[in-house]
């Protein structure tokens, strides 16, 4: 399992969307790749039981190979 580091911006924003760390963790191991133009990286999974899917954008941390999660999102699938 990956290592990732939280920051307090990246905490509080998935307080306030609902999710919790093991959401991340869940959706870093077990989601889909995504490539953003600006070059960033991130994961998505679809949670289509309970009919939401949930993102992250992670870069390269300077600690020990950790990953620090730069944003989160969670949306209604349609």
């Amino acid at each position: 399992m990956a290592s990732l580091f939280f920051p307090k911006a990246t905490l509080k924003k998935m307080s306030d969307a609902g999710i919790n760390e093991a959401d991340i963790y869940d959706v870093y191991n077990n989601g889909k790749p995504l490539t953003f133009s600006s070059g960033a990286k991130g994961m998505q999974k679809e949670y289509k039981t309970y009919g939401y899917l949930i993102g992250c954008i992670y870069a390269p941390s300077n600690v020990n190979g950790e990953y620090s999660i730069t944003g989160v999102w969670k949306r209604k699938l349609v």
